[in-house]
């Protein structure tokens, strides 16, 4: 996961190759400029298919089993794996505008799964 300078991005990192467009939207966009056209739902972007995982701290939840199912969502955006994909495999309802059911069931199979305490 790369956050901050520290990180080896910032959130001004703009991509410029044809394989991170998918994940990050138009040529030029920043990841400043993804997290602040969703500044309420947009906790994590991912680079499809790529090393980098970007995180918008204020949005993390507090609940633990909720940010462990958000990791493993974005985790298989990272192996290159799309939301529509995931939920179709998952046998969830295919919404692009809701990819949160990936995270929630997620959270509930691999997360708080009987016998994962």
């Amino acid at each position: 996961m790369s956050q901050g300078p520290s990180g080896g991005f910032s959130r001004n990192q703009t991509f410029h190759s044809q394989k991170n467009l998918p994940a990050l939207g138009l040529p030029g966009q920043t990841i400043g400029n993804e997290f602040a056209r969703n500044p309420q739902g947009l906790v994590f972007d991912t680079v499809l298919g790529g090393g980098a995982m970007f995180v918008d701290p204020p949005l993390i939840s507090s609940n633990l089993a909720v940010n462990e199912g958000m990791m493993f969502h974005e985790s298989l955006h990272e192996l290159g794996l799309g939301d529509k994909e995931i939920q179709e495999t998952l046998h969830l309802t295919v919404d692009s505008k809701n990819t949160m059911n990936i995270t929630d069931k997620l959270e509930k199979d691999c997360v708080n799964a009987r016998g994962n305490h």
